[in-house]
């Protein structure tokens, strides 16, 4: 996922390397989060206020109204990360205060934790204090190759686990396991792509599909439908489906019909299913 960055200094967009030299000085950041806005979510970082030398607050707040935003850089409280969600903020990216005690008292799903790092060393306070740590050690699950290994072996998801100390299969303990169905590289093979099907209600402790939130779209439609199909109540529409072959038939052959035309009115508005919505009639 790439999320495009405003970073503040002096109320200007500037890119510093290292949290020490300026390298790009782009000026008014209001026409590039109007330009970035177009594409998502917009990374704000008040660069001051991470560096405890001053505050863009009122530039952020005016990038706010302006573009979906999450907002970082010198959030230090819970009420400061409060104040910034409160103003409109989609979400707030914490670093220094990224602590247990900050965390548990904000939404989960409207704060980042993030990491700064120097030479492979965590660094807080705007880069300027190391921690000593390797960025590293802070990355708990990831594929190795005996992962990789167990995972085609047992045709399952298994992966290394820097907290367990070993390989760790998906749901060992939840019950929300990944039955592997392949593993594919990316175009440069520095990649993996897993393709599972998830058991139990989510790939996300959260419980969602994915940790990027509900799922929307066909995936949300197919998620619904296999919840009515499990405990479909007796005379509805799907209970009638499942006990009827013959009308499940006739079904198959309507549904075939709609889904062509809405491949063809997908393409007349330059869209495809993945992307398209849709509403639950209950």
């Amino acid at each position: 996922m790439i999320v495009p960055s405003i970073d503040l200094m002096d109320s200007n967009a500037v890119q510093l390397i290292g949290g020490e030299t300026k390298a790009i000085d782009a000026g008014d950041p209001r026409p590039i989060a109007d330009r970035f806005g177009r594409v998502g979510e917009t990374a704000v970082i008040d660069l001051d206020a991470a560096l405890g030398k001053g505050s863009n607050a009122d530039v952020v707040t005016e990038l706010i109204a302006r573009a979906p935003c999450r907002v970082g850089g010198g959030i230090r409280s819970v009420d400061a990360a409060i104040k910034w969600l409160d103003a409109g903020a989609r979400k707030v990216i914490l670093g220094t205060a990224a602590t247990p005690d900050v965390l548990r008292e904000l939404p989960r799903k409207r704060v980042i934790a993030a990491l700064d790092d120097k030479d492979g060393e965590v660094v807080t306070n705007g880069w300027t204090r190391r921690t000593g740590v390797g960025i590293e050690e802070r990355i708990d699950v990831y594929s190795n190759a005996e992962s990789v290994r167990r995972s085609i072996e047992e045709q399952r998801g298994v992966y290394y686990s820097r907290s367990r100390g070993g390989l760790w299969a998906k749901g060992e303990s939840s019950g929300n396991t990944q039955h592997l169905l392949a593993i594919d590289t990316d175009c440069d093979r520095d990649a993996l792509r897993f393709t599972v099907r998830q058991q139990g209600t989510g790939f996300c402790h959260l419980g969602t599909t994915s940790c990027f939130g509900d799922a929307s779209g066909l995936a949300a439609l197919d998620t619904t439908i296999a919840r009515r199909i499990a405990d479909a109540p007796a005379g509805s529409y799907t209970r009638r489906l499942l006990d009827d072959p013959s009308l499940l038939l006739l079904a198959n052959w309507q549904c075939a019909r709609h889904a062509l035309n809405m491949l063809r009115m997908c393409a007349k508005f330059s869209t495809s299913l993945p992307y398209a919505s849709w509403s639950d009639p209950q």
